[in-house]
């Protein structure tokens, strides 16, 4: 059956990377003073992930790419040596899935 942008047949129904009803990446402290910033996020599957700190400019500032297993994941991440301003924060799948939030570095 074709649904939107996807094709599924009877012999392949995938289930998301993300529930995207359910899923909440979650950044914290927002603005970060510390120098630590923690992020939250949950699978519903095992899968390959990228997780991308990004200026406003597009810049990649930090990236890790790891294997996650399904279930709540918290990672934190040390930003002490990036200048304080906005930054964009990006967690995406090897199913091309993707969650974006901003957050803030003040000193």
């Amino acid at each position: 059956s074709v649904s939107g942008n996807s094709v599924t047949t009877n012999s392949e129904i995938r289930a998301p990377i993300f529930n995207q009803e359910n899923f909440r990446l979650e950044l914290f402290p927002n603005p970060v003073f510390a120098g630590q910033l923690n992020a939250n996020f949950t699978l519903n599957k095992s899968s390959k992930v990228s997780i991308t700190i990004l200026d406003l400019n597009g810049r990649v500032m930090k990236e890790r790419k790891d294997q996650f297993s399904s279930g709540l994941h918290r990672l934190t991440f040390d930003v002490s040596d990036l200048n304080a301003g906005f930054y964009i924060y990006q967690i995406r799948t090897n199913q091309a899935r993707s969650q974006i939030k901003k957050f803030i570095i003040s000193n």
